[in-house]
């Protein structure tokens, strides 16, 4: 009887043991899946963002690096906002295989960028406006000067080319020291010492009264040359006016939205209007990307846009 109860006990305590490992293994298997959801869920979201993430550097090793990242923080990359300004419209030059966004870049009284909405530009209008507003800051000690890059993601040679804020201090120390160099990228929030940036290839030095000189509205493209509208995830969406099939002409163009991946030199549409012999044509490419990366209502609006565009060109 002892026996038989010790052992009815002891099967008891092996039963309870075996749930409890059998529970607490189904929770640690329930929480291992979990983190993998959660995981991807926020690499989803990260990989969405237009701007990459900020070059860590050790506090206060940048020239006024408080206020300078008080700057760019408040920008964003956005052609597509500039396209949105109220009378910005298109023109066609098909002799010179040009076209032109009118009245796409606005200034003020002392003729001053103005950026749309306040904080958008694309990498042209966002290093002329940081220049003026950090020039008083480092102007003493640095000179300050545009500079035209290859990026290695979205900007590739010999296909496009980026803007960026080349600073080096215009002193030398008594032994002869090099002057330092830092690159500014407001377009992607970027902010440190030149050797940070070996994803970008250096192409040409441009002085800042030049680019500070043209005060434009309108801003000229050749054909097949993209007007960048945004940076989305691994993809840069632009807007571009081609030939169709070798022909370009008021009968004969293409008006398009393509979405180039990261490292690609080649992209695909995601919606063109087309003119084909006189005959307006809609080619809806690839409405499962387009919405992907502009939503809905964005993918809607910029359709809207695109057919303004269409209508203006005669």
């Amino acid at each position: 009887m002892k026996i038989s109860l010790r052992y009815t006990l002891e099967n008891q305590l092996k039963s309870v043991l075996l749930s409890e490992y059998y529970f607490a293994g189904l929770a640690l298997l329930l929480g291992i899946l979990l983190a993998i959801f959660l995981g991807n869920r926020l690499w989803e979201r990260i990989s969405q963002e237009p701007r990459v993430l900020r070059v860590i550097t050790q506090q206060g090793s940048l020239p006024a690096e408080k206020e300078v990242y008080k700057v760019i923080d408040a920008l964003s990359y956005s052609g597509l906002e500039m396209i949105k300004q109220r009378g910005v419209s298109i023109s066609v030059d098909f002799k010179n295989a040009q076209w032109r966004l009118k009245d796409i870049e606005r200034f003020d009284r002392q003729g001053n960028l103005l950026l749309a909405g306040g904080r958008y530009g694309t990498c042209l209008q966002l290093c002329i406006y940081t220049y003026n507003k950090i020039m008083p800051l480092l102007g003493k000690d640095y000179d300050i000067d545009f500079m035209r890059v290859a990026q290695s993601g979205h900007f590739l040679y010999p296909i496009a080319s980026h803007i960026v804020l080349r600073i080096a201090s215009n002193d030398k120390s008594a032994s002869g020291a090099e002057k330092e160099v830092y690159i500014l990228d407001p377009s992607f929030g970027r902010y440190g010492p030149e050797e940070d940036f070996k994803d970008y290839l250096f192409l040409r030095e441009v002085p800042a009264s030049v680019m500070l000189a043209n005060r434009q509205s309108d801003i000229l493209m050749s054909t097949k040359a993209l007007f960048p509208l945004l940076i989305k995830g691994d993809y840069l969406i632009g807007l571009l006016l081609e030939d169709k099939a070798g022909e370009f002409n008021r009968d004969n163009f293409i008006l398009a939205v393509k979405a180039i991946k990261k490292y690609d030199f080649s992209g695909e549409y995601l919606f063109a209007l087309r003119r084909n012999n006189g005959v307006g044509e809609v080619l809806e490419v690839n409405t499962v990307l387009a919405k992907e990366l502009l939503g809905e209502k964005g993918y809607s609006d910029l359709c809207r846009r695109l057919r303004g565009f269409f209508k203006e060109i005669r």
